[in-house]
């Protein structure tokens, strides 16, 4: 997306997550600017630790539903999570 190579997007709810490892403490100011790119595109993007997704990998995937019904403008996340 404009270039950029996104670990996750959902097109519908115009939201990127992105997985990130401990060499992203190395790359903060690229990745705010990164951020900041999509956003003009109306991209939101929000970030989960890979060790957040090894130790509670359903835990990450309701923030992630989450975070589809917030920008879908739905008061609790679509469907069943099983």
């Amino acid at each position: 997306m404009e270039g950029f190579v996104l670990d996750f997007y959902c097109e519908q709810a115009a939201l990127a997550v992105e997985i990130d490892g401990a060499h992203h403490g190395e790359r903060r100011e690229y990745d705010e600017w990164r951020t900041e790119c999509l956003g003009r595109y109306g991209t939101r993007v929000e970030r989960v630790w890979v060790g957040d997704v090894e130790a509670d990998l359903h835990g990450v995937v309701r923030r992630i539903a989450g975070w589809v019904a917030e920008q879908l403008g739905e008061a609790s996340p679509p469907g069943p999570l099983s």
